[in-house]
């Protein structure tokens, strides 16, 4: 095979091999949780009501509470206006610290 014949099939393999991925992500959604239910290192969704909320800096952190509580652990740049009382979304992944689960958000949805 010439050079060109290699550059054209490399090419297309690779462009194929980016739209498989790009449908991968699309379908890969976080499993919804209960709090007691949570493992490490898993990518779940949490739905609850915000018992609490401190913020440093850029760095917000949630008490979300269903029948127990867990610390949701989430970072933004832009101003986040969550309460206690409101009803939210956390989307992330789970990290056991100190022998309790916490969910490092990726995202949150105030509902």
């Amino acid at each position: 095979m010439d050079e060109q014949t290699l550059l054209r099939i490399s090419m297309a393999v690779s462009i194929i091999g980016l739209f498989v991925l790009f449908f991968l992500v699309k379908t890969i959604e976080p499993k919804e949780k209960e709090i007691n239910l949570l493992k490490d290192n898993e990518l779940v969704s949490l739905k609850g009501k915000v018992d609490r909320v401190t913020v440093f800096g850029e760095t917000y952190f949630i008490t979300l509470k269903q029948e127990n509580r867990v610390s949701v652990i989430f970072e933004k740049k832009d101003f986040l206006l969550i309460n206690p009382g409101n009803e939210i979304e956390a989307i992330g992944k789970t990290k056991e610290t100190d022998g309790k689960i916490e969910l490092y958000a990726d995202e949150i949805r105030v509902t």
